[in-house]
């Protein structure tokens, strides 16, 4: 029972196995090929129509990795939209302003880490709303850049895969040691 059970468990190792390898093929060439196309946009639009300049200083996440018990997921949130933890935290916020509130002396990192969320709460108080990180470049971008853009969400993806994986592939080998020992016993 035990050496059916062992084969079963390596089998099921060889198979995750080959799962794996063809993800982590597949994302380094997503990887890749977007930053190919960010190159290319890069070259179409000019060097610095594409950058760091760019960006916008009110931007957030739109994909989240969230740990589970034993796997990681994948969240991503539409631009425009609030995530469920902002959504908490308004509510949150409009049951305690009803009343007075007594004020506590904090050490200064907690100040600081206060006035962020202050700010990012007066953010989202002026109704700002989200846009499609790609309109940052302008109306009319390049293919390339909308491709760029989905080869690297198809990554980020691909990454909660992978890590799925190799968490899978290390159980598998914790309960094949585990088996193991227990036939050496017998």
């Amino acid at each position: 029972d035990v050496c059916e059970t062992l084969d079963e468990l390596t089998l099921d190792f060889f198979e995750k196995y080959e799962e794996l390898r063809q993800k982590r093929f597949e994302l380094c060439s997503l990887m890749r090929d977007g930053y190919l196309s960010l190159s290319q946009a890069r070259y179409s639009m000019g060097n610095k129509a594409v950058g760091p300049l760019q960006y916008s200083e009110n931007m957030t996440a739109l994909a989240r990795v969230e740990l589970g018990k034993n796997s990681f997921h994948l969240s991503k949130q539409r631009p425009g939209q609030k995530t469920e933890e902002q959504e908490a935290t308004e509510a949150s916020k409009n049951i305690n302003d009803d009343g007075l509130r007594k004020r506590k002396v904090g050490n200064p990192e907690e100040k600081d880490n206060k006035e962020i969320k202050e700010l990012e709460s007066g953010i989202a108080e002026l109704g700002i709303t989200y846009t499609d990180p790609i309109k940052w470049f302008g109306v009319l971008v390049p293919s390339a850049l909308r491709t760029g853009q989905n080869e690297f969400s198809t990554a980020v993806e691909l990454c909660c895969d992978v890590a799925n994986l190799e968490n899978d592939l290390k159980r598998l080998v914790e309960r094949f040691n585990e088996l193991k020992h227990q036939k050496k016993a017998l």
